[in-house]
């Protein structure tokens, strides 16, 4: 008998396509876990190892088109002088004297940093989380073969190559100290103005004249966005926050039906008030989340279990409305914040 010579082409294919696809959820799953990582990573640096103090500003640093504030505080009855390692591009708050809270490392007095928000570690998990469940969706929910190690090997072979034509040559590398210093040194050597100076200057009222122009498009764009993801959060959310304190029951993935976008939703059955239930998942993906014959806890309403029926994730119930929530305050903080700034220049 011939080797099907056509489907063995289109299994080549699809293995091929479903390795790229794998290994896509795997690195931007591992990048979004890397920056998640480090933002949570640099709050409890800070939060465990800082002193919260009040600070006054005395000044801004330009670095380019970020303005990184300069603080007079006292502790320990001494009083010193920080540079904030963060900045914005707006002076808006800053002006000299103005009294913030401030986070100052004992084993680093000349550098400051702002008392960050809650928001900072909620960021961070919001990044960390979805991660993490990405890479693990990537190795779980594909079957891992050798074209997935092909793909990431080459992968990884061409961001090796890249990564090494930007290294420095031994001999003029310096040592992480030495960069520390010269950092140090670079930023202790600009220019301190006041928020006052700064905001007479004809470069400032060139970019007050920018910047109004913009937050006239971005400040709407931004509550709108924010408005949406909102919509979005209590659109999916609505089932769940239904279904608090529903009825539970086991059930079985008895098909995955092929949806016309390409993805697959799973079709569940289960036994409630004595009768068998069928239903399908409102959550469609590609590849399935699902076998076919896999045990899944549902939840559904005495009064209505056909209609109210989804499958019980736990704590995954909440990702993506959390998600879209959080995305929303933020998109609605920030054009809220844009606001203001642009009537201000316009008076």
């Amino acid at each position: 008998m011939e080797p099907n010579m056509e489907k063995s082409f289109f299994d080549i294919l699809g293995a091929l396509t479903g390795s790229f696809a794998q290994t896509g959820y795997i690195i931007g799953g591992t990048v979004l876990l890397l920056i998640g990582g480090v933002l949570l990573a640099d709050w409890l640096r800070w939060k465990a190892k800082a002193v919260e103090v009040e600070g006054e500003v005395i000044g801004l640093k330009p670095r380019g088109d970020v303005f990184l504030p300069v603080y007079r505080y006292t502790l320990d009855g001494v009083t010193q002088e920080a540079v904030s390692n963060t900045g914005s591009s707006s002076i808006s708050g800053q002006d000299t004297g103005t009294l913030v809270k401030i986070l100052i490392l004992r084993s680093d007095p000349a550098r400051a940093q702002p008392a960050r928000a809650p928001v900072w570690p909620l960021l961070g998990l919001l990044l960390a989380v979805p991660g993490g469940y990405m890479v693990w969706m990537g190795f779980n929910h594909y079957e891992v073969t050798g074209f997935t190690w092909a793909t990431l090997a080459t992968l990884a072979i061409i961001s090796f190559n890249r990564f090494r034509r930007s290294i420095i040559p031994k001999n003029q590398r310096l040592s992480r100290e030495e960069w520390r210093l010269s950092k140090r040194m670079e930023t202790d050597s600009l220019p301190v103005y006041t928020a006052e100076d700064i905001r007479q200057s004809p470069e400032m009222a060139r970019r007050d004249a920018r910047n109004t122009k913009q937050a006239a498009v971005t400040g709407p764009l931004l509550m709108l966005v924010g408005a949406a993801a909102l919509a979005g959060a209590l659109y999916f959310g609505s089932d769940t926050i239904d279904l608090l304190g529903a009825e539970s029951a086991g059930g079985e993935v008895i098909q995955l039906a092929y949806n016309p976008d390409g993805n697959y939703s799973a079709i569940v059955k289960f036994n409630a008030l004595g009768r068998d239930i069928t239903f399908r998942d409102k959550v469609a993906t590609r590849p399935p989340l699902y076998d076919e014959g896999e045990k899944v806890n549902v939840l559904y309403k005495k009064d209505n279990a056909e209609e109210s029926a989804v499958i019980d994730r736990g704590a995954f119930n909440w990702i993506v409305p959390g998600a879209l929530g959080l995305f929303g305050i933020l998109f609605l903080m920030g054009g809220i914040a844009r606001m203001p700034r642009q009537r201000d220049v316009a008076l």
